[in-house]
């Protein structure tokens, strides 16, 4: 079931992140977490800012979606994160771009997603919808809607794109979702209806997640 939860800032989006994480990692589990990059880095960085470093030794993270360039690549998520200050502290988290082919860094990817996710006791994702209803890096009417693998690369109207697949993203236990913003409302209701198909709103792909959470300032 998708839980829309209509709030005017990011604050409840950041502490059900943060309590997600710290409930589970006080418990013991290894923790998978996808993240995103975008609007929602200033959500990351302000949970783990929060969290002790020692409860990090027990994370993995793994980008949803990447954007091809060279290791320094300026509109890489994972440059992004790192010049914003973003400190995964002793979590497990590297780059994925180095400075080879594309294949490469989606085969690098895929194998990571296969590792951690087998080593993980609870997948957690942190992610965002786009205007377009796109979720990772899948949108709509895109090479990644079919493909068989955990990750998969396209030529998108913008980047060169790594992304996980409807595959990789079937296999989150909780997602939390932040799309704030008047240009998200017209996805948000999309979503809602779910009256588009998947390859015109992929972002129904939620509805195969066992547990999800929208956070967002349009719907409740």
């Amino acid at each position: 079931m998708i839980n829309f939860i209509k709030t005017n800032s990011t604050l409840e989006c950041e502490e059900k992140l943060y309590k997600t994480l710290k409930d589970n990692l006080e418990n013991n589990k290894r923790v998978l977490l996808i993240i995103a990059g975008g609007s929602n880095i200033p959500i990351l960085k302000a949970v783990f800012d929060q969290l002790e470093v020692n409860l990090t030794s027990n994370i993995d993270i793994i980008l949803s979606d990447e954007r091809f360039g060279p290791s320094d690549y300026q509109e890489s998520n994972f440059v992004k994160l790192i010049k914003y200050g973003f400190d995964p502290k002793k979590a497990n988290f590297r780059n994925i771009l180095i400075d080879q082919d594309i294949q490469t860094s989606t085969s690098i990817l895929e194998k990571e997603f296969v590792h951690k996710s087998k080593k993980a006791d609870i997948i957690i994702a942190q992610l965002g919808i786009g205007e377009d209803g796109h979720i990772a890096g899948i949108l709509p009417n895109s090479k990644a809607l079919t493909s068989n693998n955990y990750v998969v690369n396209f030529k998108g109207p913008d980047f060169e794109r790594i992304t996980l697949s409807f595959k990789a993203l079937k296999k989150i236990d909780i997602a939390i979702v932040a799309a704030y913003g008047d240009n998200k409302k017209k996805a948000l209701m999309n979503l809602k209806s779910l009256k588009l198909p998947l390859n015109e709103m992929p972002s129904r792909i939620l509805q195969e997640i066992k547990s999800i959470y929208i956070y967002n300032n349009q719907l409740g």
